[in-house]
């Protein structure tokens, strides 16, 4: 389940997953083996605030294609979206 604040216009799903992953490892590890064998992401609104913090109702409003991702050496990932199949 991706946040609606993370993609840009080109499509481009970012997350750098920055900050420490105490009791968030085994969700980012299920994340990861999820997105290794999906090939659709759900996606959730969102928006940032004044101090750029991810904020929003969490309400599910798009159903996307996964056309591609990375994941880097920190871990954080990227996910290229294609055509959106759902709303």
């Amino acid at each position: 389940m991706l946040h609606s604040a993370r993609i840009h216009a080109n499509q481009v799903y970012d997350d750098p997953f920055k900050g420490p992953r105490h009791g968030f490892s085994k969700k980012y590890e299920q994340f990861i083996e999820a997105l290794k064998t999906s090939e659709y992401a759900i996606v959730r609104h969102g928006g940032k605030d004044e101090n750029q913090e991810i904020i929003g109702s969490g309400k599910l409003i798009a159903v996307y294609e996964v056309i591609s991702y990375q994941i880097d050496e920190s871990g954080g990932v990227k996910i290229q979206l294609g055509k959106r199949v759902a709303s």
